[in-house]
């Protein structure tokens, strides 16, 4: 049975990931009785949570646009991308519309 390079990476990139969320998971149990960092973070929701929460969702709509429709190829007037920069520049769309529409959508004004 022989590994491909793909199945390596893909297999590294989830054993990152689940790290992080079981950090993240940690800070929040061992932290949440902070007073200070929990007014933070609800006074900043959209920064604190909304943002990380953006990155994550544009990854997920690339990785499923890439992996139902093949590689990611755009053109937008002169400038071509594919390959590599192909995903990397449709995250940053990505990425960009749902934090703009966090910005947008979230009232910033408290009652």
């Amino acid at each position: 049975m022989t590994l491909n390079l793909y199945s390596v990476a893909r297999t590294f990139a989830f054993i990152i990931f689940v790290l992080f969320a079981l950090a993240l998971f940690w800070l929040l149990v061992t932290e949440w009785y902070n007073a200070n960092l929990r007014q933070f973070v609800i006074d900043h929701f959209p920064a604190t949570i909304g943002l990380p929460v953006a990155g994550v969702f544009a990854f997920l709509v690339v990785a499923i646009f890439e992996s139902t429709a093949g590689t990611v190829k755009f053109e937008i007037t002169a400038v071509k991308f594919e390959g590599a920069a192909g995903p990397i520049i449709m995250w940053l769309f990505c990425f960009l519309a749902i934090a703009i529409s966090i910005k947008l959508l979230w009232n910033v004004n408290k009652p």
